[in-house]
């Protein structure tokens, strides 16, 4: 697997990556999901890189578990969010 660290005179920056609304719903739900997409949030769990998620997708969570689209809610996405600190940031 290739590493994600770019270190450069002592400094260490993260790769990021966006992701979309049926990526995290895949993760959550654990779901199958793309390997490559999978190796990225496994990463982000192990603070090895950083993973954005647009304000869009906790809407489009919202509605689509209102409409019993999908088998999980916010709340699931909030505990997902702490207890993985880094792993993503509201864009």
């Amino acid at each position: 697997m290739k590493k994600n660290l770019l270190t450069t005179n002592n400094f260490t920056q993260l790769n990021k990556y966006i992701s979309d609304t049926m990526a995290v719903v895949l993760r959550l739900e654990q779901r199958k999901m793309p390997k490559k997409t999978r190796e990225i949030f496994e990463q982000a769990e192990n603070e090895l890189t950083e993973i954005l998620i647009p304000s869009i997708v906790f809407a489009e969570i919202g509605y689509l578990s209102e409409k019993k689209k999908i088998d999980m809610d916010l709340q699931k996405v909030r505990d997902y969010l702490k207890k993985f600190k880094i792993l993503m940031n509201i864009l």
